[in-house]
């Protein structure tokens, strides 16, 4: 994206940056109405299903992001250029009542802008102040569905519809609802601010992106209109690794998402303060803090000194063939330790296509 785009077209993209990637989908074929033959879920995917359920049960959470633009070789004719970005900083979700706050750090492509989201409004702080006015406390803060038509005219319709699908989530940054989630494989173990993880690699069901039951109307209406686009846009999936704790919480995603173009939006997404991240108020960018003597899962101590042994396994070798489509191919690292010898396994994973005909996106995003 241009630094010499429109105030207010560079403002959303900056407080969508701040959301990034929380979502996973399968492609952009059959987003409503497809045959969806009776499938079993996956013995791995248990594990992620109950982190799921765990780290959402704590009601809120904190999360440090890191999120990066990658714009398509081919804008298309007439189309505007847009340049790489990245995006990183800090936010809070609170989920009942649902309310997100994001904030960029000040190297950040596009520093220090906030927004804060509920289920059916949104409202800026800085660069296009979308949503809010003078004082603050009088905004009433603009529609879901109208930021969605400042973002895609920010960062292009393709990835700013993905954009929008993330935005509109009810569990916030995660992303996730167990109706979306239909396979999972255990990649190996690894470390997350040095507390041992799982890592699985997660797959989900595009058509079910709005089968989630505490959708809003605004949000419902938001995601039907981008899945719509990403449609037409070349979209060509977006794959997810999660990492769970010993204690049966989520604390770390990483996506890729990839279009024909070959553009691509990463992200990064460390959680943290689960349980105990504050509060965060429509149209008020500043959290208020946690109650005194609330600890939580990640403090010092909280965690187990050791988890439950993993047997790391290298990733599938890609295998080209008239069912398979190489989809934002990347490594990620995952590491083992025994007494006496640690071992690191890099590899890549495929893209296949199922026999729906919607592309099933395996990928593991890049470390980092």
């Amino acid at each position: 994206m241009r630094r010499s785009r429109l105030a207010a077209g560079v403002g959303v993209a900056v407080a969508v940056a701040g959301i990034g990637l929380g979502v996973v989908l399968t492609g952009p074929g059959g987003i409503r109405g497809a045959a969806h033959p009776a499938r079993a879920k996956s013995l791995p995917l248990h594990p992620v299903l109950t982190a799921l359920r765990v780290t959402t049960a704590a009601n809120n959470y904190a999360f440090d992001y890191t999120t990066t633009f990658q714009p398509g070789s081919d804008p298309g004719a007439g189309g505007p250029a847009f340049a790489a970005s990245t995006a990183s900083g800090h936010g809070v979700v609170n989920l009942d009542p649902y309310v997100m706050v994001t904030t960029n750090s000040a190297d950040s492509s596009f520093p220090n802008v906030s927004a804060v989201f509920d289920s059916t409004r949104v409202w800026e702080f800085g660069a296009g102040d979308y949503g809010t006015g003078n004082p603050v406390a009088a905004s009433p803060g603009n529609t879901l569905s109208g930021f969605a038509q400042l973002v895609e005219g920010s960062l292009g319709q393709a990835q700013g519809a993905l954009m929008m699908v993330s935005i509109s989530s009810p569990t916030g940054r995660l992303n996730l609802d167990p109706s979306m989630m239909t396979a999972a494989q255990q990649l190996g173990t690894g470390t997350v601010d040095g507390v041992a993880v799982t890592n699985y690699r997660v797959t989900i069901d595009l058509s079910s992106e709005l089968d989630q039951p505490t959708l809003s109307d605004e949000q419902r209406t938001t995601i039907t209109d981008a899945l719509a686009i990403l449609k037409q846009q070349g979209y060509e999936g977006t794959s997810e690794i999660v990492a769970v704790d010993a204690l049966g919480f989520i604390r770390e995603t990483r996506t890729v998402a990839t279009f024909a173009d070959g553009g691509s939006v990463s992200s990064d997404n460390v959680l943290s303060d689960i349980g105990c991240a504050g509060t965060v108020t429509p149209g008020d960018p500043v959290p208020t803090p946690a109650p005194p003597g609330c600890v939580s899962p990640d403090e010092p101590g909280a965690q187990s000194a050791t988890s439950t042994p993993t047997t790391n396994a290298p990733a599938p070798t890609l295998v080209p063939s008239s069912t398979t489509t190489t989809v934002g191919m990347a490594k990620t690292t995952t590491t083992t330790t025994t007494p006496g010898s640690t071992t690191t396994t890099t590899g890549s994973v495929p893209t296949t296509t199922n026999p729906t005909g919607l592309p099933t996106t395996t990928a593991p995003p890049p470390d980092g």
